[in-house]
């Protein structure tokens, strides 16, 4: 919307004229003002800015409000007479000085009358007396009309003057109230606007009136909305209308702190990233840095998930490559961005909702070109010679798509889908290919919250650690990498990473091959107290594998096994029964072997104190110990009962099970030799072993 005002008496606005079918002329008094809409608003009718729409939405710019006041000058002084001046006949005199300082004090006349009102709401009339296009935001619209005659349209040489009406309009912005109240102290959006084009981002340019503007602008945010004021700036310095280096630059700085102010959420973030973008593109350094301060404050407020936005594939590749490295450099907190208050919010608005920005992540179906199910049919693709280079491109897509967000994904439907899909990867017959499938796994993983890890974790497991069982040394190393990486990104543990691998953990030990690397790698978890007995992980599940890694033929595995085994011990993640147990199902040969790394384990079991790692442990053997000695005499056949059998006949007896004979010369071990130094041990466990032979031999 435009306007053209003429005073046949005086001078004539420089403005350009509208369109001569959306023109309408009103005469009033000494000026004709051509007014008409642009944009399909109202047909050059008053901007009725007291709508509900002024308590302003993020996606609210405010591209159709028009920045055209239809009121006279007679009119606007008439109406803020009724504001109750004790020496209006002053203050409409110094307007008519030729004298700066009789100017200056009659805006600051107007200037203390707003500030008073701010300091007591109540002083404020009802509305104005003379008719205006909306009651409740009359004042703001005659004061713009007052300022922009009496200072020459804006364009008042001297300092002090122009100052002064910053001054005024600063403080009628700061004195509004919610403009869905019955005050009539709401500030229009149409005089905003006004304000925002002709005089409020074009005295950023100055040095001398940059913090006045700044702050002019930052009241009239909160008098309208930050959307709205942010939303106008925008459009100012992307449609090239603005010249002045200066002046560009301290627009970006002031949305760059508005942003920090109110809260990203607050401002639409469409059109500040594209006058961003824009601005990265320009050809003077100060420019570029500026507009990257905005991109920034945006990231560090909504974290990953608005890289996509600010970074698409459409941008030129040296403005994206620039966007990316200073993004890269910020580091997106979530919980201090939830913590966080706004420091301003407008007028009437509730909390700003910047503790949800960071609760925002992408879905991986949004960012794939094709979908998911185009995605997972490339990546199953076979039978052709061929067919691997469809493969390879479906993971290379898929990981261009997490980078795409962010590196910021939802765990979902769409998420299962695609790790089912790219586990199966892990084992291609192209070996070039399993490689990049781990790596796509990682990035998947590691772009997921924390609470949604471990589940990923037991989706991918069973494939990913049979990786490591592969010939080739290289992707045998890259799998252990990529253990590390999911489970501990950054160095941080994830809480449930390590325990989510135990079931498959256990699998993968049984395989010789790369068995020492696993070993190892698990021996620093549970160092580390990552690794506890769980309901899918049970002692007996552990102990297992780790005994027929003591009697690997490899002495790497045989000292890393000793070494995660003592660490189990050490941390009481698994008893001494549960130990003996395993024992008893080796042959006697291997049974040999592994004794000595068995005893010198549970001599650390013996040492630690019981805490909180044994909790997990504690309840099931105080359990078994509770029943053992009555399932031991159960399971003998009392002395009476054999008596009685002797004296009355013979008696079918059954021949007594392997299971049952094992379980008592385990009980009795136990018991027998608690006193036993470890070395009488072995010897004891020798004698048992023949005891039972003769026993089962004996048994009818």
């Amino acid at each position: 919307l435009t306007l053209t005002a003429r005073d046949d008496s005086r001078h004539a606005l420089s403005h350009p004229k509208p369109k001569p079918h959306l023109r309408h002329r009103a005469s009033l008094g000494r000026h004709q003002y051509w007014y008409g809409s642009s944009g399909g608003g109202g047909g050059g009718a008053p901007s009725n800015s007291s709508t509900a729409a002024a308590a302003a939405a993020a996606d609210d710019d405010g591209a159709d409000v028009s920045d055209s006041v239809a009121l006279d000058i007679d009119s606007a002084l008439a109406t803020m007479e009724t504001l109750g001046f004790e020496n209006w006949a002053e203050v409409t005199a110094g307007f008519e000085s030729v004298k700066w300082q009789d100017k200056q004090a009659s805006f600051a006349a107007i200037a203390a009358k707003f500030a008073a009102i701010k300091a007591d709401p109540a002083s404020a009339p009802a509305a104005p007396t003379v008719p205006v296009g909306d009651a409740k935001t009359g004042f703001s619209e005659a004061l713009v009309v007052i300022c922009a005659a009496k200072s020459k349209q804006w364009k008042e040489s001297n300092v002090n003057v122009i100052k002064a009406v910053l001054a005024a309009l600063t403080a009628c912005a700061e004195a509004a109230e919610d403009v869905a109240t019955t005050t009539s102290m709401g500030f229009s959006r149409t005089a905003a606007a006004a304000v925002i084009k002709h005089v409020g981002v074009p005295k950023l340019g100055d040095r001398k009136l940059k913090e006045i503007a700044s702050s002019l602008l930052t009241a009239l945010a909160e008098a309208t909305s930050p959307g709205f004021v942010a939303g106008r700036v925008a459009a100012l310095v992307a449609g090239g209308s603005l010249k002045a280096l200066p002046v560009i630059i301290s627009s970006l700085e002031w949305t760059t702190n508005a942003v920090a102010d109110f809260g990203a959420r607050s401002f639409p973030t469409k059109p500040i990233t594209a006058m961003a973008q824009g601005a990265v593109a320009h050809r003077d350094g100060k420019v570029r840095i500026a507009a990257l301060g905005v991109l920034g404050g945006f990231y560090a407020q909504l974290g990953p998930k608005f890289k996509a936005q600010a970074t698409p594939d459409s941008l030129a590749a040296p403005v994206s490559k620039a966007i990316t490295e200073a993004l890269d450099k910020i580091t997106f907190d979530a919980a201090a961005v939830a913590a966080a208050a706004p420091k301003r919010m407008a007028k009437g608005a509730a909390a700003a909702p910047v503790a949800a920005a960071g609760s925002d992540r992408v879905d991986i179906g949004t960012v794939l070109a094709g979908g998911v199910e185009e995605l997972v049919a490339k990546m199953g693709e076979a039978g052709a010679k061929d067919s691997w280079k469809a493969r390879k491109a479906a993971l290379d897509e898929l990981m261009a798509a997490v980078d795409k967000a962010g590196k910021f994904l939802e765990a979902n439907k769409n998420l299962n889908e695609v790790l089912r899909n790219v586990r199966k990867r892990v084992h291609d017959n192209q070996t070039n290919l399993k490689p990049l499938a781990v790596s796509v796994i990682v990035a998947v993983i590691t772009s997921l919250d924390v609470a949604a890890v471990p589940k990923a974790l037991r989706t991918v497991a069973e494939d990913l650690l049979q990786g490591a069982h592969d010939n080739k040394k290289a992707m045998r190393e890259r799998v252990l990498t990529a253990l590390e990486e999911m489970v501990a990104p950054g160095g941080t543990p994830t809480p449930g990473a390590v325990d989510a691998l135990g079931p498959a953990m256990c699998t993968a030990l049984q395989n010789p091959v790369g068995r020492s690397d696993l070993l190892s790698w698990l021996a620093v978890q549970v160092e580390r107290g990552e690794f506890h007995v769980t309901k899918n992980v049970d002692e007996n599940a552990i102990v297992s594998p780790l005994l027929a890694g003591l009697s690997d033929k490899t002495k790497e595995s045989r000292d890393a096994a000793a070494r995660c085994l003592s660490a189990l011990c050490a941390r009481r993640c698994v008893s001494k029964r549960s130990v003996e147990h395993a024992l008893q199902d080796l042959n006697p040969s291997v049974k040999r072997t592994v004794t000595p790394a068995v005893e010198a384990a549970l001599e650390k079991l013996s040492q630690s104190p019981r805490g909180s790692d044994s909790a997990a442990v504690a309840q099931p053997q105080a359990k078994a110990s509770a029943s053992e000695e009555p399932a031991a005499a159960s399971r003998r056949p009392s002395k009476s009962k054999a008596s009685a059998s002797s004296d009355s006949g013979p008696i079918a007896t059954r021949r007594p099970s392997k299971t049952a004979l094992v379980s008592d010369g385990a009980a009795a071990s136990a018991d027998e030799g608690a006193h036993l130094k470890p070395t009488a041990i072995a010897k004891k466990s020798a004698r048992e072993g023949a005891a039972k032979s003769r026993r089962w031999a004996e048994a009818p």
